[in-house]
């Protein structure tokens, strides 16, 4: 199999598996530049998803709400659900009609303009903020004899609100009809820092009987079949960033592709963020299990990229993802002596999760 790709015979959103790295041969320098540049663009959603989902999850209890969280035997299952979620993906898609390729569209269209519109609301609010500061953000308009008929004319708009529904319609919308790959990482890159940041593991403990079962299930679908390949080839949606091999000698006219996919993001991402989240919770809050985390990131991906150049193939990136991943902030813990505070920390406590769904009641 060619580890590149060309975008001239194959579409940027249909050309591998989405928790696959590939290593591109090119020149030494172009290939750098790739492989540094899609490490650059997955450290970024990481780090903004965990800060992000500090005080997501901290409203989430202010407020009450019930919590979105996997359970320890759900973790343990999710590969095999996940496996036949694939198998019968990839079933379907063999049967696949032009009807059924324009529902995967409009969805991926509906999943882009959620995510980008979740992350770039705060930036959108400060931005109005800045170059209008005498404006206030809720114009009203108000109709009094159509108030005491029933208020038909009575409405407030969030200036920075519609700002932000146009922006990412525009944005989402041209990502499905141009299909460069620079709105497609743009997309890509908002929709893994949305999940990192709403995703909550809970405890610890889940968080490696998840990522030790998604290693296995990444092995096997990428060294014992084709099919993760053959779901990409046909799936129409965001599953990747890239970035050209090929940029030095023609610019944004490049044609030959590296990548990584969003589950080597998310997944080793959901658990950082959880690592960030149980070093603010101690006594004396520190982020230093969050640092180690994300060090243990980039340098697994530095491996990941290091060894499918040596052997010329695609490789499984959550093989070195996870192990380095779960070692280092363990390692950490245990030298200063939280290894056990680490592993009974939860997000949401059982109480805490009954009296949020009394509150909803």
């Amino acid at each position: 199999m060619d580890d590149n790709f060309d975008i001239k015979e194959t579409s940027a959103a249909t050309i591998e598996a989405s928790n696959t790295v590939v290593q591109a041969m090119f020149v030494p320098g172009s290939v750098v530049l790739a492989h540094g540049s899609m490490i650059i663009m997955a450290v970024l959603p990481v780090l903004i998803g965990s800060f992000r989902s500090v005080s997501f999850h901290q409203n989430q209890k202010i407020s009450g709400e019930e919590p979105e969280t996997i359970s320890m035997s759900g973790a343990a299952l999710a590969p095999f659900i996940l496996s036949g979620v694939l198998y019968t993906l990839h079933s379907l898609v063999k049967l696949q009609s032009s009807e059924q390729n324009d529902l995967s569209t409009i969805f991926s269209f509906i999943l882009a303009f959620q995510a980008i519109s979740y992350i770039f609301k705060p930036f959108v609010s400060q931005l109005v903020t800045f170059l209008f500061p005498s404006l206030n953000h809720s114009l009203s308009k108000k109709g009094e004899e159509e108030k005491k008929k029933g208020g038909l004319l009575n409405f407030k708009i969030d200036v920075a609100h519609v700002l932000n529904v146009i922006l990412s319609g525009v944005i989402a919308l041209l990502s499905q009809d141009v299909k460069h790959w620079i709105l497609d990482n743009m997309v890509g890159m908002t929709l893994c820092a949305w999940m990192i940041e709403m995703f909550s593991l809970n405890k610890v403990k889940i968080g490696f009987t998840l990522l030790t079962g998604l290693l296995f299930y990444d092995i096997f679908w990428v060294f014992c079949t084709d099919i993760m390949k053959n779901m990409a080839l046909s799936l129409n949606a965001p599953i990747k960033l890239v970035f050209p091999v090929d940029i030095l000698e023609n610019g944004l006219n490049a044609s030959r592709f590296a990548f990584i996919g969003l589950g080597d993001i998310v997944l080793p991402g959901i658990f950082i963020a959880l690592l960030l989240r149980f070093g603010l919770s101690l006594k004396c809050p520190r982020r230093v299990y969050f640092y180690y985390g994300m060090v243990g990131y980039v340098f697994a991906l530095v491996v990941t990229f290091l060894i499918s150049h040596i052997f010329k193939h695609v490789q499984p990136a959550l093989l070195y993802l996870v192990p380095i991943c779960l070692a280092l902030p363990t390692l950490a813990a245990f030298m200063k002596g939280d290894l056990a505070t680490m592993f009974q920390y939860e997000d949401y406590t059982f109480e805490e999760i009954n009296a949020g769904s009394e509150k909803k009641k």
